[in-house]
Order: C-alpha cells, then sequence, then structure tokens
C-alpha cells in the first residue's frame, strides 16, 4: 500500500488486506462512497447485491529475517510500523491480481502479449459474459500458451482406451470385494449353523431331563381329552358305589348304638369320590390330587370305589 493514499469519492479502488471480519479480502473491488478524518465509506457488490462498509486504517508492520545459530532458526525483528487504509487505486489490475475475482465488464489489455501458461484462460475466465467483454488488440494463436503436462492431462483423461482399462481394473477390483465379503458372510453362516446345531442338542436334553421327572400315563384306552378342574365346593354324589365301610347313622335300624370303630372318610378320599362321581380320568383325578396314577388306583381300591360309565 502506499504512504500517501490519493482518493476522491467516486473513485475504484481494491482492498490489499484480508479484513478479520471477513468482510471483504485482498483483491475484493470497491467504489468510494465518502470520505472523512476516521474512515472511508466503500460499497462493495457481493452476490449481486451491493453493501457499504467503513473502512479504517490498518498497520503494516517493516521486518526484518535473520538466522539464529544457536537455536537454529529463521527468526524476525521488528525495524519499523506504519497505519494506512487497506486500499488502492483500482482503475486497472494485472491479470495475475485478478484471479479468484468476477467482472460484469472489463477490458483486456495484453500490452506486447500473453507470456505465461494460462494466463490467457485467466484473463478470460473473469467476465461474466461476452457481452462485457473487450481486447484493445487482437490476440495471436502464440499467446495461447499451455503447459506441456496440462496436454499429457488431457490426452490421458480423454484417451478411450485408457478408460475402458481403468474401468475394467474398477470392476475387477470391486468383484474382488465382493467376492470377500461373500466368504465372510459364508464363514458367518457357517458359525451360525454351528451355535444352532449346539442350541437343538441342549433343547433334546432339556426334553429328556423333563419326561424323567413327569410321569405320563400311557394307557391308550383311557379318555386323553383336557377337562376343568372341578372347583373345590360341594358337588351331589350319584351313580357311585359307595365303600363298605361307609358312614353309620347315629341310631342303627334295630335301634342299637353305631360302631364307633368305624372309620370316617379323610378330606382326600371325600375329593377322590367326588372326582370319581364326576367320572374324572385316572390322569385328571391324579393330577387334580397330586398323586401318581397307581397311587390313585391303590386308593380306589382300599375305599372300594370304581368307575361307573352309566350316564
Amino acid at each position: 500500500v502506499p504512504l500517501i493514499l490519493i482518493l476522491k469519492v467516486g473513485a475504484q479502488i481494491m482492498f490489499v488486506k484480508n479484513d478479520p471480519q471477513n468482510r471483504w479480502v485482498n483483491g475484493t473491488i470497491g467504489k468510494v462512497i465518502s470520505i472523512s478524518a476516521e474512515s472511508i465509506k466503500v460499497r462493495i457488490k457481493k452476490e449481486n447485491k451491493e453493501k457499504d462498509y467503513y473502512v479504517e486504517k490498518s498497520e503494516w508492520q517493516k521486518v526484518e529475517y535473520k538466522f539464529n545459530n544457536s537455536k537454529r532458526q529463521i527468526e524476525t525483528e521488528e525495524t519499523g510500523t506504519f497505519e494506512q487504509y487497506p486500499v488502492k487505486l483500482a482503475w486497472a489490475i494485472t491479470i495475475h491480481k485478478s484471479q479468484g475475482l468476477t467482472f460484469d465488464d472489463i477490458i483486456i489489455d495484453s500490452g506486447r502479449g500473453m507470456f505465461a501458461h494460462g494466463q490467457l484462460y485467466v484473463a478470460l475466465s473473469r467476465c461474466t459474459s461476452l457481452e462485457g467483454l473487450i481486447f484493445t488488440r487482437k490476440i495471436s494463436e502464440k499467446e495461447m500458451i499451455v503447459h506441456d503436462r496440462v496436454i499429457q492431462f488431457a490426452n490421458e483423461a480423454n484417451n478411450q482406451g485408457l478408460i475402458d482399462r481403468e474401468f475394467i481394473n474398477g470392476v475387477i477390483e470391486k468383484n474382488k470385494i465382493l467376492n470377500e465379503m461373500v466368504s465372510v458372510l459364508k464363514t458367518e453362516m457357517e458359525d451360525l449353523k454351528s451355535q444352532v446345531q449346539e442350541k437343538d442338542a441342549e433343547i433334546t436334553d432339556l426334553s429328556r431331563l423333563v419326561e424323567n421327572h413327569i410321569k405320563v400315563d400311557k394307557n391308550p384306552t383311557e379318555n386323553k381329552s383336557p377337562k376343568k378342574i372341578i372347583p373345590q365346593k360341594e358337588i351331589p354324589i350319584k351313580n357311585i358305589i359307595l365303600p363298605t365301610y361307609k358312614k353309620e347313622s347315629s341310631v342303627n335300624k334295630d335301634n342299637t348304638k353305631p360302631n364307633k370303630n368305624v372309620k370316617k372318610l379323610s378330606p382326600i378320599d371325600e375329593r377322590l369320590t367326588k372326582l370319581v362321581a364326576d367320572r374324572y380320568t385316572l390322569p385328571e383325578i391324579a393330577m387334580d390330587l397330586k398323586l401318581t396314577i397307581k397311587d390313585v388306583k391303590s386308593l380306589m381300591s382300599i375305599l372300594g370305589l370304581k368307575f361307573n360309565n352309566k350316564k
């Protein structure tokens, strides 16, 4: 930036330093709207919208670089500072400086001709339309300088043989990856099958243990149809052959005292009598009394009970 800056309202300027608040960057083009002792008001076009900013002075440092032999490193030493607005007149800028900028209208002055690779491309690509593009002189074919590496890249990128080869290599690589994934899935499937077989074996062992601890009546002649267990309430006894030692009445027919040695029915005997009277099967009676079928048969024999199939 110049030490002495000469500006006026309406002048086109360019910022030469990035703004810490990201309002502009080095190379941004603007227009002076007003000038005061403390700041300059600049209008900047952003995304097709114009916005005004107040620009304050920035500080520049002059430094010298020295090599520190003891620390084996480069060090800087500040020799002076000055303040100035971070702008300068920009009625014209170099093609190099214009990189990254966009303009609606530009005039390209190539002077004695383009002299670097890609320089013409940078100049042409700054303008948003062909209508806003003006050349001060005719551009010759010699000024269209392209680097050999760019030509080589373009030839390789557009070589159909290389494209096909890369495509085939990509397909082969993908098939290799898919085959590896299939192999992994097969291994996982085998592991899952082994786990299922182990679980099946455990279930079989548990089933055998359950069968060994639960006794099941295997008589095919018995009625296996499920019935509800009768509730614990008084049920009328009918169609039943009473046991031979049924309870005697308080006075016998011959007016003699009853035999005190006659046994009374226990609760389990009464329950068994009721179940037999209601025509429950042996397995159902055994389940209700929590006895084995063999024990139920023995108790029925002692009580003189037997099944009556008449309705």
